[in-house]
């Protein structure tokens, strides 16, 4: 069989069986007799029972028969053994749940790496050597020292029923998660892979496709059963349907049948009608006969009657068409006595009208009389020598300076009013600029509501009473901690004492050599007790940030240095010196994403910008003032503006008067 079941990472102590015992060897085929590591991931190991923080280049393991499991303290390489079966097993990378690339898997600053695996097999063992290299990512295969393919190498592992993507035979540290959620149809399947000859799982799944076959010609053969009984239902149905159809055409033939009887009864009776129509159609001939005999003289009057009524409408008629001659006679004679009256009135309106004018004439007369009177005693009173000019001049020197002055006001006020105009525009700049920062702040306050409803609660309560408070009081860090430069650094923290200017214990200049550019106190911003408590509880003063130079240099910062905690810009290592055995090892871990400091507010800012706001609202005060002073002003200067021009034409009428009078007065003579 292959590799027995499964092969583990865990525990504390690395045990390894020899490939040897006393007696006999119980290897089987497929067993792994010997494992050979150069240059791959790394190996630290324990001389002494003293953990060695050393790394090998090369390293060999010769397990037992019965290696199944491998246990041993954190950093002993039971990864690298478990990951070395893998990869020279023909494995891929992506089964071991690590990196994605094989060229990950060696040694760090190696150019290539290189395993080998001896398979125990009957007559000679099989040697795969798997060398990688780390720039084309890249793998050359060999066995028994021959070069080969992977196709090869994949054909002999499979011939010695070694299965590293099976999970019931190779389960990796990375792979346990993905072990417990297999169903139980896959760990069955997987078993018979592992433990069971190859034609087991080709039989159970032929098994199981018989099966559903079976269920598919089970449902079929139903299928066809219920559309029997439908077809028989339907049967039963079609003859009752039949019945009636014979019974509907036996009613049908026997209506044809009377129909055609029914002309024949039709003519019977009408003919018999007609026989009694004319037996009373005779008998009415007769009785009228007998009726014109007895009513002979009376028919005799009626007409001598007639003859005398149609004598007397003719004598009518005449008369009337001598009446209607004199009626048209007397309508003509009426129209023409109406025209005259109409003609009568016309005329004496037409008199009446002149006489009108007439009057109207006078009035006119006397009211030019009139005021030519006025116009001649006016011109009596205007002098011819008066002298206008100094007054008009004067008129026009002061509305000249009237003029000036309002073009200076309509100046002073366009640059008030751009002023104001460019103030209002810096002020709309500025408010938007503080509903950025209060939409993050509102953000923040958003992602604290959804992830503690209780901290969000409390918070409104403390924003409600905050002045039932002695002493200052902030609120959570998430939404007063600003970060400067977008680190992916997560910290959570709550005020304290005053211990935010404590110095570090080292200048950060003599880590400069490590890579570190600054304490991580010096990244972002926080209200005063805020940055005290994470000074005091978290020593946020005492950890560097790095660079890649650090990460790279990692084991020689750990060694020289005596830090507890560092970042880099991406990974995060903690270092802790064990009680028991005094011993110094180290922690990494990647940074996730930032979750309550990735929307920072830059207080500075915000401050800055209410500083500003503040300032052009006294200013646009002040503008406000000085444009309704000035447009009180322009106001007074329009109303001098008219007086002087109502003066102007007061004097310049006053000057072209007589000349005006006079005219009038000969206009009035000539009409």
């Amino acid at each position: 069989m292959a590799v027995q079941t499964r092969l583990r990472a865990e525990g504390s102590q690395l045990r390894l069986c020899d490939t040897h015992h006393a007696g006999k060897p119980r290897f089987v085929e497929g067993s792994i007799v010997r494992i050979y590591m150069e240059n791959f991931l790394r190996h630290t190991v324990y001389e002494e029972n003293i953990l060695l923080s050393r790394t090998y280049d090369v390293c060999e393991v010769r397990p037992g028969p019965n290696l199944n499991v491998i246990i041993g303290a954190n950093g002993t390489g039971k990864s690298s053994i478990v990951c070395a079966i893998c990869l020279g097993l023909a494995g891929k990378p992506s089964f071991l749940g690590r990196a994605e690339k094989v060229g990950l898997f060696v040694k760090q600053g190696c150019l290539k790496g290189l395993v080998e695996i001896e398979l125990f097999k009957v007559p000679e063992n099989i040697i795969i050597t798997r060398e990688i290299q780390v720039v084309t990512n890249t793998s050359t295969w060999h066995i028994n020292r021959k070069l080969t393919t992977l196709k090869t190498v994949e054909e002999q592992v499979a011939a010695l029923n070694i299965q590293v993507d099976n999970l019931c035979q190779f389960l990796p540290q990375d792979k346990v998660g993905e072990f417990a959620r297999m169903s139980k149809i896959e760990l069955l399947e997987a078993t018979e892979k592992s433990i069971g000859p190859p034609e087991m799982f080709q039989f159970h799944c032929k098994l199981k496709s018989l099966k559903e076959k079976e269920r598919e010609l089970e449902n079929v053969c139903k299928d066809k059963v219920n559309s029997l009984e439908k077809m028989k239902q339907r049967a039963e149905r079609y003859k009752q349907d039949v019945d009636r159809y014979h019974e509907c055409k036996r009613h049908l033939d026997l209506i044809d049948m009377l129909q055609r009887k029914r002309p024949w009864v039709e003519y019977e009776t009408v003919r018999q009608q007609h026989e009694d129509v004319k037996q009373r159609r005779d008998q009415a001939k007769e009785e009228l006969k007998n009726l014109k005999e007895m009513q002979s003289p009376l028919t005799k009057k009626i007409r001598e009657c007639e003859e005398f009524y149609n004598s007397l409408n003719m004598k009518i008629r005449n008369t009337a068409d001598e009446i209607k001659g004199v009626s048209q006679k007397c309508k003509e004679k009426q129209d023409a006595l109406e025209m005259k009256d109409k003609q009568i009135s016309e005329i004496n309106q037409a008199l009446r009208m002149k006489k009108d004018e007439e009057v109207d004439r006078k009035k006119k007369i006397l009211s030019a009389y009139k005021m030519i009177d006025e116009w001649n005693n006016e011109l009596n009173t205007v002098t011819d020598c008066e002298n206008l000019q100094p007054q008009i001049d004067a008129v026009n020197n002061e509305l000249k300076h009237v003029q000036e002055e309002r073009a200076n006001i309509d100046s002073d006020i366009g640059d008030v009013t751009t002023e104001k105009i460019n103030q209002e525009r810096e002020n709309g700049r500025i408010i938007n600029r503080i509903g950025q920062l209060n939409n993050i702040i509102k953000m923040k306050e958003e992602i604290l509501q959804r992830k503690f409803l209780d901290t969000h609660s409390a918070l409104m309560w403390l924003r409600r009473n905050k002045h039932k408070f002695k002493k200052e009081v902030c609120e959570p860090m998430m939404l007063t901690l600003r970060d400067r430069q977008k680190l992916k650094v997560n910290a959570v923290c709550a005020p304290d004492k005053s211990c935010a200017e404590t110095l570090p214990s080292t200048p950060i200049e003599e880590l400069h050599r490590y890579g570190f550019f600054s304490y991580l106190r010096e990244l972002f911003d926080a209200p005063l007790p805020v940055m005290s408590y994470l000074c005091s509880q978290y020593h946020v003063h005492e950890v560097p940030v790095g660079t890649e130079k650090t990460r790279n240099m990692i084991e020689r910062v750990i060694k020289e240095t005596k830090l507890k905690q560092i970042y880099t810009a991406e990974e995060k290592y903690t270092i802790r010196i064990s009680m028991y055995t005094k011993l110094t090892f180290s922690t990494n871990m990647c940074l996730r994403p930032a979750q309550f400091l990735n929307y920072s507010v830059d207080t500075d800012e915000r401050r800055q910008l209410e500083n500003q706001q503040q300032n052009i609202k006294h200013i646009l005060q002040s503008l406000d003032k000085q444009l309704m002073t000035l447009c009180e002003r322009q106001k007074h200067l329009e109303c001098r503006d008219n007086e002087l021009r109502q003066q102007k034409k007061e004097l310049l009428e006053r000057g072209s008067r007589r000349k005006q009078l006079e005219s009038k007065i000969a206009v009035k003579y000539d009409r």
